[in-house]
């Protein structure tokens, strides 16, 4: 998955992609980076991490643990009653 990238140059390359590059931490809290890339052959030329707050931070932590306990549950990758 990828957006346009709303610049249209980063340090004099044209970087037109933007997606996501990591994903870290828990339901606690979490943090993404950002790659800005030409393409799958030069994904790592640009990359950031998002700004949220704590706050928001601990929402998408609380969100992201709900979805993969769910897909674990669904794929019956993990068993047992719901607690």
């Amino acid at each position: 998955m990828a957006i346009l990238n709303d610049k249209k140059e980063t340090k004099g390359i044209v970087l037109p992609y933007k997606k996501i590059g990591a994903i870290s931490g828990n339901k606690d809290g979490v943090q993404i980076s950002i790659l800005e890339s030409a393409g799958r052959e030069f994904d790592c030329l640009n990359g950031y991490p998002v700004q949220m707050s704590q706050e928001q931070s601990i929402a998408l932590g609380t969100a992201l643990t709900e979805v993969v306990y769910n897909f674990l549950k669904s794929e019956a990758l993990i068993e047992g009653d719901d607690c």
